[in-house]
């Protein structure tokens, strides 16, 4: 699947760490995926010095494209474990 999104130009890769710390917490890593933006740990989806909230990028493209175009979104990763 990451091979043909990647071909077919919808591949993004995210450093997902947090700007509070080196060890980063689900809601940093989730926020910097769905956002792209970097967020303290314990915080999600809000700007880490306002606190405004952010959009994501899933927000986004349903305002710009899938209301008319009848296209579902998502956001999945795509790693092995060893």
């Amino acid at each position: 699947m990451t091979r043909t999104l990647a071909r077919e130009g919808f591949c993004v890769l995210v450093d997902t760490y947090s700007s509070s710390s080196v060890v980063t917490d689900s809601a940093a890593a989730a926020t910097a995926w769905a956002t792209g933006r970097k967020v303290k740990n314990g915080q999600i989806v809000v700007d880490a010095s306002s606190q405004a909230p952010l959009q994501t990028i899933l927000e986004f493209y349903k305002e710009k494209y899938s209301v008319r175009s009848g296209k579902v979104l998502g956001l999945f990763a795509d790693d092995s474990l060893t």
